[in-house]
Protein backbone atom coordinates (compact mmCIF):
# COMPACT_ATOMS: atom_id res chain seq x y z
CA UNK A 1 0.00 0.00 0.00
CA UNK A 2 2.47 2.60 0.84
CA UNK A 3 4.34 1.76 -2.32
CA UNK A 4 1.47 2.90 -4.52
CA UNK A 5 0.67 6.01 -2.48
CA UNK A 6 4.74 6.77 -3.18
CA UNK A 7 4.18 6.40 -6.69
CA UNK A 8 1.49 9.29 -6.37
CA UNK A 9 4.33 12.27 -5.15
CA UNK A 10 5.65 13.51 -8.45
CA UNK A 11 1.71 13.64 -10.40
CA UNK A 12 0.87 16.62 -9.47
CA UNK A 13 4.17 18.35 -9.54
CA UNK A 14 4.18 17.63 -13.16
CA UNK A 15 1.19 20.20 -13.59
CA UNK A 16 2.68 22.65 -12.13
CA UNK A 17 6.32 22.10 -13.93
CA UNK A 18 4.29 22.46 -17.09
CA UNK A 19 2.16 25.39 -15.77
CA UNK A 20 5.35 27.29 -15.56
CA UNK A 21 5.77 27.39 -19.16
CA UNK A 22 3.31 29.48 -19.55
CA UNK A 23 4.00 33.60 -19.13
CA UNK A 24 4.50 34.32 -15.73
CA UNK A 25 1.40 36.72 -16.32
CA UNK A 26 -0.97 33.71 -17.18
CA UNK A 27 -0.09 31.22 -14.53
CA UNK A 28 -1.73 30.54 -11.32
CA UNK A 29 1.42 29.17 -9.52
CA UNK A 30 4.67 30.08 -9.42
CA UNK A 31 7.18 27.72 -8.26
CA UNK A 32 10.49 27.64 -9.62
CA UNK A 33 11.53 24.42 -7.80
CA UNK A 34 8.52 22.46 -9.70
CA UNK A 35 10.77 20.77 -12.52
CA UNK A 36 14.16 20.69 -10.35
CA UNK A 37 12.18 18.35 -7.70
CA UNK A 38 10.90 16.22 -10.48
CA UNK A 39 12.96 12.98 -10.92
CA UNK A 40 14.47 12.15 -14.47
CA UNK A 41 11.05 10.76 -16.27
CA UNK A 42 9.32 13.40 -15.15
CA UNK A 43 11.49 15.75 -16.40
CA UNK A 44 11.45 14.62 -19.75
CA UNK A 45 7.53 14.36 -19.37
CA UNK A 46 7.46 17.90 -18.24
CA UNK A 47 9.76 19.21 -21.43
CA UNK A 48 7.44 17.56 -24.07
CA UNK A 49 4.27 18.00 -22.70
CA UNK A 50 5.55 21.76 -22.39
CA UNK A 51 6.06 21.59 -26.36
CA UNK A 52 2.14 21.14 -26.32
CA UNK A 53 0.47 22.35 -22.94
CA UNK A 54 -2.08 23.73 -25.05
CA UNK A 55 -3.28 20.69 -26.31
CA UNK A 56 -2.10 19.06 -23.86
CA UNK A 57 -4.67 21.35 -21.43
CA UNK A 58 -7.58 21.09 -24.03
CA UNK A 59 -7.38 17.08 -24.04
CA UNK A 60 -7.24 16.71 -20.46
CA UNK A 61 -10.50 18.94 -19.67
CA UNK A 62 -12.53 16.85 -22.22
CA UNK A 63 -11.62 14.20 -20.40
CA UNK A 64 -11.75 15.11 -16.79
CA UNK A 65 -13.14 18.95 -16.70
CA UNK A 66 -11.53 21.09 -13.81
CA UNK A 67 -8.28 18.95 -13.32
CA UNK A 68 -5.68 21.62 -14.41
CA UNK A 69 -7.71 24.34 -13.15
CA UNK A 70 -8.43 22.56 -9.83
CA UNK A 71 -4.91 21.23 -9.15
CA UNK A 72 -3.36 24.84 -9.38
CA UNK A 73 -6.68 26.64 -7.73
CA UNK A 74 -6.01 24.21 -4.70
CA UNK A 75 -1.78 25.25 -4.86
CA UNK A 76 -2.52 29.11 -5.04
CA UNK A 77 -5.55 28.50 -1.74
CA UNK A 78 -2.98 26.68 -0.25
CA UNK A 79 -0.48 29.56 -0.62
CA UNK A 80 -2.42 31.87 0.20
CA UNK A 81 -3.49 30.72 3.27
CA UNK A 82 -0.42 29.70 4.65
CA UNK A 83 1.59 32.93 3.79
CA UNK A 84 -1.60 34.79 5.76
CA UNK A 85 -1.35 32.59 8.29
CA UNK A 86 2.37 33.16 8.53
CA UNK A 87 1.98 36.75 8.55
CA UNK A 88 -0.16 36.73 11.91
CA UNK A 89 2.81 35.00 13.33
CA UNK A 90 2.32 31.09 13.76
CA UNK A 91 4.99 28.73 15.24
CA UNK A 92 4.74 26.02 12.81
CA UNK A 93 3.29 24.64 9.68
CA UNK A 94 2.80 20.55 8.98
CA UNK A 95 2.31 19.47 5.66
CA UNK A 96 0.92 15.90 5.51
CA UNK A 97 1.33 14.43 2.70
CA UNK A 98 4.04 16.59 1.66
CA UNK A 99 4.52 14.58 -1.26
CA UNK A 100 6.65 16.45 -3.73
CA UNK A 101 5.48 19.92 -2.87
CA UNK A 102 7.86 22.97 -2.46
CA UNK A 103 5.57 25.27 -0.43
CA UNK A 104 7.97 24.88 1.89
CA UNK A 105 11.01 25.76 0.12
CA UNK A 106 9.69 28.70 -2.11
CA UNK A 107 7.62 30.83 0.39
CA UNK A 108 9.29 33.74 1.80
CA UNK A 109 6.82 34.10 4.56
CA UNK A 110 7.90 30.52 5.33
CA UNK A 111 11.31 31.64 6.28
CA UNK A 112 11.15 31.87 9.97
CA UNK A 113 8.60 29.20 10.25
CA UNK A 114 9.43 25.67 11.69
CA UNK A 115 7.97 23.39 8.78
CA UNK A 116 7.55 19.78 9.14
CA UNK A 117 6.47 17.25 6.02
CA UNK A 118 5.01 13.99 6.28
CA UNK A 119 4.62 11.30 4.12
CA UNK A 120 5.56 8.03 2.89
CA UNK A 121 9.18 7.40 3.42
CA UNK A 122 9.82 6.55 -0.34
CA UNK A 123 8.71 10.47 -1.15
CA UNK A 124 10.51 11.99 1.60
CA UNK A 125 13.88 10.55 0.64
CA UNK A 126 13.14 10.70 -3.17
CA UNK A 127 12.80 14.67 -2.40
CA UNK A 128 15.54 15.09 -0.20
CA UNK A 129 17.86 13.69 -2.93
CA UNK A 130 16.49 15.93 -5.81
CA UNK A 131 16.76 18.97 -4.05
CA UNK A 132 19.58 19.05 -2.15
CA UNK A 133 22.21 17.27 -4.55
Amino acid sequence: MSRKAAQTGPGAMVLVAIEQAFPESERIVDDDLAYRILPLGSRMNVWISSRIKDWLIKKTEEKVPGLWGGIMARKRYIDEIVTTAAGGHIEAVVNLGAGFDTRAFRLPALAEVAVWEVDQPENIEAKSCLLYT
